[in-house]
């Protein structure tokens, strides 16, 4: 089994998100999380993209137990969450937005990738997408 989450538990407060919830995943399989609103699909993510710690349960990796919640320990694991925003490079392609920050590049060539992207894209596309701290 190459990711095994078992008997999740999460809660948020008052709000349990998670009770009991399993998952098996084999390598080369592809699932899907379906459920309303409020189910907890996205919370699942997150413990096993390592944003949150699960309350309880157990998640192995390759039969190892994990025992590091964070999200650079589960990008060594090559477990990572696209979110569902639209702040993507619109010069990269679909698969280039999904691998953002996971190329094995140096500080130059990534100064050159992204001088690449600014003149695809213009000052203004790539500043649009830029966040913002405080009132709009």
């Amino acid at each position: 089994m190459l990711l095994e989450a078992r008997n999740i538990t999460k809660t948020f407060g008052s709000l349990k998100a998670l009770k009991d919830v399993s998952l098996n995943c084999e390598a080369g399989e592809i699932h899907g999380l379906m459920g309303e609103n409020g189910a907890g699909k996205s919370t699942l993510l997150k413990i096993l993209s390592g944003v949150f710690t699960p309350d309880s349960g157990e998640i192995l990796f390759q039969g190892k137990p994990v025992t590091e919640f964070n999200p650079k320990s589960a990008l060594a694991r090559g477990i990572s969450i696209i979110y569902q925003e639209f702040s993507l490079i619109p010069a990269m392609s679909v698969a280039e937005n999904i691998f953002l920050a996971r190329e094995a590049v140096t500080a130059g060539e990534y100064l050159e990738f992204l001088l690449d992207v600014l003149a695809a894209s213009g000052p203004a596309a790539v500043l649009a997408r830029v966040p913002r701290a405080g009132p709009k």
